[in-house]
């Protein structure tokens, strides 16, 4: 048998390395998809916390409030109480009314 010469050498490396790369390529490939399912397990197995929203409570209507909301009446405020005035809303007009009252006019034309 004789020696392989330096281009067959040169080869047979090319071939290894070759097979090398794709074998590393399919292992990372591999590992790659192994961390996404572990990923996903992970985050189906222990989910983010999230903020808790406040509570709604609802109740189904009883005949009552049907019959109320039949006749026209649903809970809601009317624009009459809408239109009242509050505590502070009536403490700020007395408060100006009391200023413009404790200001002397001036008249318009300048003269004292």
């Amino acid at each position: 048998m004789s020696e392989p010469g330096a281009e067959e050498v040169i080869e047979s490396a090319m071939d290894r390395e070759e097979r090398a790369v794709a074998a590393i390529e399919k292992i990372a490939t591999a590992l790659l998809s192994l961390a996404t399912l572990a990923a996903r397990v992970v985050s189906h197995e222990w989910p983010v916390r999230t903020v808790a929203r406040e509570t709604t409570v609802t109740r189904l209507p009883n005949d009552l409030d049907r019959l109320k909301a039949s006749l026209g009446s649903t809970g809601e405020a009317t624009t009459e109480e809408w239109m009242q005035l509050g505590p502070r809303e009536r403490e700020l007009i007395e408060k100006s009314r009391e200023s413009s009252k404790a200001k002397p006019e001036t008249p318009k034309d300048g003269s004292s």
